[in-house]
């Protein structure tokens, strides 16, 4: 590509990067860039779908359309070539042909006999969530040659925000945790997982009760903020909340923490400490990580659960508080009790419990809460922020994720930070995650931003495994279909092997 050739394709891309960063709603900004696409192109059509394809029609269900030729928007699917795209989503690569009437691919298909389609340009959007369609005018043999790279480009962006399109509103309507939302003001907790619908039902028919609870799960899902919500949604609400995590403390201090001490009962204590319990008098105090006491500490737990009773250390008078209490653990107590490190009848205590479920069984809700926290952090400091590449959500989606929603949070906002020397866009390389089909292609190394020098290289590498692949590793006949010298062949190929060594 010549210099002048490169400058313009760099500018079309920072044109769309800047179209996408000024426009709130995807509709216009898609409308403005495929109008700078068709501009460029010089196309008869310009069509972008969105969705799986239709069974019967053979066309993604959601269509945005400009320069239709007969003005119309009903029956789009009999101007278009199904087949065309069919074959773009089948494969996910670009699918070209200078005369869809004189290839033998397309010539016999309905679609391409009744409308004449002549070049045709159909470009797959993401993972395949959709295709870009152009056709070419009649008799226009650079149609293809000029626009590919530039609607390659503009599917690469659009990648970001195809769900914003797919779903643009009365996304409430198929999320099974709004009648909850609803009910009990629950709009801090994100995701819309069925899983997290389960966590707001127990939630809200164990609110009222009484007894002890008792919230299972892996650290860093939110047990806390769970616990937080049982208080705010009872007839405790109002009344003080306390929390203390019970790991590492030792006895006199949890004792001393949880009851409370008089002056002089251990080194160190100048004064009498009223304590968690009696401080929390009419409310609730929850209890992180219970299988981490002692048994000390645990049987005067046990005498405040049958009595609501208890003795300060160091004194011997009996005192009574009201309080209700919510504990949380993140190991097996009844593997605890097994390996006598917690009393058998505290555990039995804890009768209702509530599963908190990790991350890694609500991944749907991954993208929403990835948002969420990025969207908190930039508002905080004032920041702007264009959001996450798709390779950035994959990747989360398939990551492990041992700490759970504190880790992803936590990550998120590192990212945030590491994005703003990159215009507020965020990629998997920024979260310290793989992308997903790392082995399988460059492409999805996810940098930001990516030369268009290396994205043509990447494009052209997948192109020449293809057709290798097609003719059966035979290079010869690989180099002569391509019309490419053997050195250019081997080239392509070494500085992708080059690059794959280097690789995390």
């Amino acid at each position: 590509m010549r210099d002048d050739e490169l400058k313009t394709e760099r500018d079309l891309y920072r044109t769309i990067l800047e179209l996408a960063a000024a426009e709130e709603e995807v509709e216009p900004f898609l409308k403005k860039v495929l109008e700078l696409v068709m501009t460029r192109s010089r196309a008869r059509r310009c069509f972008v779908g969105l969705g799986a394809p239709d069974a019967e029609k053979g066309v993604p269900a959601a269509w945005w359309t400009i320069h239709a030729p007969d003005g119309e928007e009903a029956g789009l699917e009999m101007r278009v070539s199904s087949t065309i795209i069919r074959a773009a989503l089948d494969e996910g690569e670009t699918v070209r042909t200078f005369s869809a009437l004189l290839d033998e691919r397309f010539s016999q298909a309905a679609s391409v006999r009744r409308t004449s389609i002549e070049s045709a340009l159909c470009v797959p959007v993401g993972r395949r969530e959709g295709v870009i369609y152009l056709e070419g005018q009649s008799g226009d043999r650079d149609f293809i040659t000029r626009c590919e790279d530039s609607v390659r480009l503009l599917a690469q962006v659009m990648a970001g925000v195809a769900w914003k399109l797919l779903h643009p509103r009365g996304e409430g309507a198929e999320d099974p945790t709004a009648p909850y939302r609803a009910r009990m003001k629950l709009e801090t907790f994100v995701g819309r997982s069925s899983a997290l619908r389960d966590l707001f039902d127990r939630v809200e028919r164990f609110a009222e009760v009484e007894s002890p609870i008792l919230l299972k799960g892996p650290s860093g899902v939110g047990k806390s903020r769970i616990a937080r919500a049982l208080h705010d949604h009872s007839k405790r609400a109002g009344r003080p909340f306390m929390a203390i995590n019970c790991a590492g403390l030792s006895e006199d201090l949890a004792w001393s923490e949880l009851f409370g001490h008089v002056k002089g009962a251990f080194t160190g204590a100048a004064a009498d400490k009223r304590g968690l319990v009696a401080a929390c008098d009419g409310g609730t105090l929850f209890l992180d990580e219970i299988a981490e006491t002692s048994p000390q500490v645990q049987a005067r737990l046990l005498t405040f659960l049958d009595d609501q009773t208890f003795r300060r250390l160091g004194d011997t008078t009996q005192r009574r508080a009201d309080v209700r209490i919510v504990a949380a653990t993140n190991v097996d107590l009844d593997a605890a009790v097994s390996a006598g490190t917690l009393r058998r009848d505290l555990r039995f205590r804890f009768k209702l419990e509530i599963p908190v479920p990790a991350l890694s069984d609500r991944r749907e809700d991954i993208p929403l809460l990835m948002n969420h926290f990025a969207q908190a952090m930039a508002e905080r400091h004032g920041w702007t922020l264009r959001g996450f590449t798709t390779h950035a959500i994959e990747a989360a989606k398939q990551a492990p994720w041992p700490g759970n929603v504190r880790e992803l949070e936590n990550r998120v906002e590192q990212a945030v930070i590491t994005s703003r020397g990159y215009g507020g866009l965020i990629t998997s390389g920024m979260l310290e995650l793989v992308a997903p089909l790392l082995a399988r292609t460059v492409e999805v190394r996810d940098l930001y931003p990516l030369s268009l020098k290396e994205a043509r290289r990447q494009f052209d590498l997948q192109h020449i495994e293809k057709v290798l692949e097609r003719m059966n590793g035979n290079v010869s006949k690989t180099v002569g279909h391509l019309d490419i010298s053997r050195g250019y062949f081997y080239k392509i190929r070494k500085s992708h092997e080059l690059q794959s060594e280097t690789l995390p």
